[in-house]
């Protein structure tokens, strides 16, 4: 009795490890981890963006008046030392980037700069204009002979300063002063054409709100698609462009 027993479990063994073994399902769902248990997949964070954009935001100055070095006189407040948003030559001021990957508009043409990159509303000319008490231009001779040019400092914050000038086409009388279309490295990066990088920067960097808005672009740009964003602005309701 034990022999016929000991028999049929040896030929059941034997029957099923058949059956195991030509069952490619089975053979499949067997895989083995490459990577500890303790360790997971992250999971991209979830992060907010609240953008402050109250009325402050849209001065062209930075830090607040009274904490400017300098508020004394035009020569100081377009100091990028002194003015933190003011326009600074060592700095290459790139368009900022859109959801779909491209930039917005790279503009060339330092008489002709909308005010506002983000909406195109108004364009301005940079060699005859003022905004918020501070004069970006300067001008020379009379009538015919009249030249406009824009103008910037250089120096410590608290000074002495000196005004370089950037013209778009005819210097005149103006020292230091180069062409926008130079790109020695005079009044913007090597290689740059200084009308570009100064019309760059007034288009999407010249305003406090301009600076965070194209920061902003270029920042969040290179994350993931798979991050999970919040928005909401202090002013806008949820709604600042």
């Amino acid at each position: 009795m034990t022999s016929i027993r000991a028999s049929l479990f040896k030929t059941t063994v034997v029957a099923l490890c058949s059956i195991l073994a030509a069952t490619p399902l089975v053979q499949a769902a067997v895989t083995i981890g490459q990577s500890p248990l303790i360790l997971q997949k992250p999971i991209p964070p979830n992060l907010v963006l609240m953008l402050d954009d109250s009325g402050s935001m849209a001065w062209n100055y930075m830090p607040d008046w009274d904490y400017l070095k300098n508020n004394n006189d035009n020569d100081a407040l377009i100091d990028s030392s002194n003015n933190g948003v003011y326009y600074d030559t060592t700095v290459t001021y790139n368009p900022p980037i859109m959801a779909d990957g491209t930039h917005y508009t790279s503009y060339t043409n330092i008489t002709s700069v909308p005010s506002d990159g983000f909406t195109t509303d108004s364009s301005v000319n940079l060699t005859d204009y003022s905004e918020g008490g501070i004069s970006y231009s300067a001008t020379a001779g009379q009538k015919k002979n009249r030249v406009r040019v824009f103008q910037y400092s250089t120096g410590p914050a608290a000074g002495p300063y000196s005004v370089h000038y950037v013209a778009s086409t005819n210097c005149g009388t103006f020292s230091p002063c180069v062409l926008a279309s130079d790109t020695s490295g005079a009044a913007a990066p090597a290689g740059i054409a200084a009308g570009t990088n100064i019309a760059n920067w007034f288009a999407y960097y010249h305003t406090r709100i301009l600076m965070a808005k194209s920061g902003l672009t270029l920042a969040f740009s290179g994350l993931d698609r798979n991050y999970r964003f919040g928005f909401a602005s202090i002013n806008g309701r949820n709604n600042a462009k």
